[in-house]
């Protein structure tokens, strides 16, 4: 029965290492015909991504026409109305032939002093908003734009880590084998070892998925198609952050375009109140006219035909506070408003930088902890259980423990290297600039 099983066993193992060969150099055939396919792909780093993000993000297009937009209004407030121009024809006996008196006249408004000049800078302070809308805009899509490229590498790496787990599998699978054979095993290793075996093929195909919707979703930031080849030449390098906590609260304090376009909407508002306070002051009307007289009889000074007049008026306030209460009091609570908003922006901005500056620190080093001691140390363990497990002094348990250790370790420092440089990243974007 022994032997019937074994020859049963061996017959199912050989059929099975043909397979895995067979498939195996299918897959060594389609990464060769990819990297065929590959010489041919977009070759980017990290920097040019980015810049052709921005070159092609909508929002950022948006904003900087909007921008440019606020810029042509500014000229408007420091203009002033356009004067008015008359013409009379007065003490006509038929119609307008033959009048007694012709009069042509021009006449302008004005606003009281000060107010355009207040005008104006609310006009230069709404353009500088939308300079720093355009700014924040510029700044959101690189931020995207290097969040994707850097997810694109880890999820590229983890398959490329996946595959060596599973050829390493493989190896695990020969050495069970061959101690089966030699009757040092129990079936229930080979079992155990064909499962991980499988595991592990599925967990490359979903990585290599991962990757190819990494690669769709940075094209798509890029304004490309989905399916185009690239290929990305930047890696994930780890820098310190190189700047303490406390700095990077004070820049991104005084450098976050949010905190930046909130203290100028409070100064624009205070000037609002202002403006509406000004309406107690008069606005002006200059005029100008000169007559002719044709008869005798309409002259105000006999012998002079002709004359001048000049003239000017202003509003009296006496019904200001009925009218204009209500805008005053509208204006001081949307001051209000602006201050409350900019005091809860910088707030969050702290409590952020915060948060992201010790989480991006942890996931450093984390990473450095497993770089420099945790995986090297898997990979001993894995070695040395190799060799116990080939003289039966450990279980295939053990042994495939140790694999998986090799497997976790080498996988979380890479999460940790993508966690340290997408933190660095929304730290930038927070503070507004680069660190």
């Amino acid at each position: 029965m022994r032997n019937g099983s074994h020859a049963f066993l061996e017959n199912a193992m050989r059929r099975f290492v043909m397979r895995f060969v067979f498939f195996a150099f299918l897959a060594s055939s389609v990464s060769f015909a990819e990297g065929i396919a590959s010489s041919s792909s977009t070759a980017l780093s990290l920097e040019e991504a980015v810049n052709v993000a921005i070159a092609a993000n909508s929002q950022v297009l948006t904003a900087k026409a909007q921008y440019r937009a606020a810029l042509h209004q500014i000229e408007q407030i420091y203009t002033p109305q356009d004067p008015q121009l008359s013409w009379t024809s007065a003490a006509s006996p038929n119609g307008l032939n033959d009048p007694a008196i012709k009069t042509w006249g021009v006449s302008e408004s004005f606003q009281f002093p000060g107010k355009a000049w207040l005008q104006g800078d609310q006009a230069h302070r709404t353009a500088e908003i939308a300079k720093l809308t355009y700014e924040a805009a510029v700044r959101d899509a690189r931020a995207q734009a290097e969040t994707t490229y850097y997810q694109t590498l880890l999820d590229r790496a983890s398959a490329e880590l996946a595959a060596g787990n599973t050829a390493s599998i493989g190896q695990v699978l020969e050495v069970a084998r061959v101690a089966y054979t030699a009757d040092q095993v129990t079936e229930s290793d080979l079992i155990s070892a064909q499962f991980s075996l499988s595991q592990a093929s599925q967990t490359v195909w979903a990585d290599q998925v991962a990757e190819s919707n990494d690669e769709a979703a940075l094209n798509q930031i890029m304004n490309r198609n989905p399916q185009s080849s690239l290929s990305l030449t930047s890696r994930m390098d780890m820098e310190p952050l190189g700047m303490p906590l406390n700095a990077v609260k004070e820049t991104a304090l005084a450098m976050r375009q949010e905190i930046l376009e909130a203290a100028l909407t409070e100064k624009n508002n205070k000037t609002a109140l202002k403006l509406a306070w000004m309406e107690l002051l008069p606005d002006f009307n200059a005029a100008f006219q000169r007559n002719w007289y044709y008869t005798p009889e309409v002259q105000p000074h006999y012998g002079y035909p002709e004359d001048n007049t000049g003239s000017i008026s202003f509003n009296v306030p006496v019904f200001f506070w009925f009218r204009q209460k209500e805008d005053i009091r509208s204006a001081s609570r949307l001051l209000e408003a602006a201050r409350q908003n900019r005091r809860s922006v910088e707030l969050q901005t702290e409590t952020g930088v915060v948060q992201l500056y010790r989480s991006t620190q942890l996931a450093y080093q984390t990473a450095l902890l497993y770089k420099n001691f945790l995986v090297p140390l898997a990979e001993k363990d894995f070695r040395v259980a190799l060799v116990a497990y080939q003289s039966k002094k450990v279980d295939f348990t053990t042994l495939a423990g140790t694999l998986q250790n090799v497997y976790n370790a080498r996988l979380t420092y890479l999460t940790s290297t993508n966690q340290f440089l997408a933190g660095k990243v929304a730290l930038e974007q927070l503070m507004g600039g680069s660190l």
